[in-house]
């Protein structure tokens, strides 16, 4: 069996206190104590929750909507396993460090904002990145007093400490090893001693599994078996990526293509009978059969290729709309994101394109070597 490397993802919040909890978040240079407050939990909304102060946090869902923005932690040696880190990255967590995804491996994406989601697509994925200076990143920390009604008490200055951690770039593949379905994935990770010696509390959030050689459906239901024996309404999540039935899809686009096809021949058919009499003429004046079936491909061509265009640029239009539904995202507070791009696939439109060719070659081959010549009324 392939050998299974596990990691269990801690949020840095203790959900068991009521009286309040340290929180943690990354500064940016010019940025007030109050630009930087995750948005409350009652009372009034924080003022100036500007994308330019926005930033990672440990109540990162909170704070921006997803879990691209949130600070986690998980153990040192679980971490390096699961994520194959190499001696200077486990060296800098291992003295305190935080670890984030290398900025130059993610620069050409658009930058997350408050009000955007966790996208479904890894390709679109960027987490919230840290004000880096000299490999290192400052962040505050402050114990946030709750009252009894459950609104915040802002804390002033005076309440925050100041951190300097250094920092450790993860690659691209190693980030998205931390990214779950319909959960996003962190903005940082700390180990988690260097989340108690900041006064972090933690609760386990995920559990993520990865195998050498993947995750099959026999393994799959095996770790799902395992789960259930411990915790009878556990449930299992494996990321394949996009998978899709390829044999369905063949069937579909091959029944569009095949009334394309009939469509275009039965067109082109009564045309040609219909021009019967001019094919005639164009052969008594010597008029080659090449040329004949130039004319008959010609205009099979034109007839799929204009049926074939329409029909993508009609199906545009509907198919827009329903994946802007679908790929909207609700947020806890009824904020509406859309992913920042809509993919098209050209890869599964374009073959179809080329059914007016065939339709073409079809027509060109039927023309007879001769055709009937009768003679004309005028």
């Amino acid at each position: 069996s392939p050998t299974l490397h596990s990691l269990v993802v801690r949020d840095l919040v203790d959900y068991r206190q009521d009286d309040g909890r340290v929180i943690m978040v990354a500064r940016r240079p010019g940025c007030t104590i109050d630009q930087l407050l995750p948005q409350p939990i009652g009372g009034d909304v924080a003022p100036d929750l500007s994308p330019r102060c926005a930033t990672a946090s440990t109540m990162g869902r909170d704070y921006i909507a997803g879990a691209s923005a949130t600070l986690q932690a998980a153990d040192l040696g679980s971490l390096a396993s699961f994520l194959d880190l190499d001696a200077r990255q486990q060296e800098v967590l291992a003295a305190g460090g935080v670890a984030v995804v290398d900025p130059a491996e993610v620069a050409d994406l658009a930058p997350a904002t408050p009000s955007a989601g966790s996208s479904s697509s890894l390709d679109d994925v960027r987490p919230v990145t840290l004000d880096e200076s000299a490999g290192r990143a400052t962040f505050v920390t402050w114990h946030q007093k709750v009252m009894a009604d459950g609104s915040w008490v802002r804390p002033s200055a005076s309440d925050t400490v100041r951190e300097v951690l250094p920092v450790v770039h993860l690659t691209r593949e190693q980030w998205t090893r931390l990214y779950a379905a319909y959960g996003g994935g962190p903005a940082g990770l700390v180990t988690s001693g260097t989340a108690a010696r900041l006064g972090l509390g933690s609760t386990p959030s995920l559990l993520l599994v990865r195998a050498d050689g993947g995750i099959t459906p026999e393994l799959e239901s095996r770790l799902s078996d395992a789960l259930r024996a411990r915790q009878r309404d556990a449930t299992i999540q494996v990321e394949r990526g996009f998978q899709h039935d390829g044999l369905g899809v063949a069937i579909i686009f091959g029944v569009i293509g095949l009334v394309i096809l009939v469509a275009t021949l039965i067109a082109t058919a009564l045309s040609q009978t219909e021009n019967a009499p001019l094919l005639g003429t164009l052969a008594a004046i010597g008029a080659t059969r090449r040329t004949r079936r130039a004319l008959a491909g010609a205009q099979a061509t034109y007839l799929g290729l204009l049926g074939a265009v329409l029909g993508v640029l009609v199906g545009l239009a509907p198919g827009l709309g329903l994946a802007r539904i679908v790929l909207t995202r609700v947020a806890d507070d009824g904020t509406r994101t859309l992913s920042g791009s809509v993919g098209v696939p050209w890869l599964q439109i374009l073959p179809l394109l080329l059914v007016p060719l065939v339709g073409g070659a079809l027509a060109w081959v039927s023309i007879r070597r001769a055709p009937v010549v009768v003679r004309r009324a005028t």
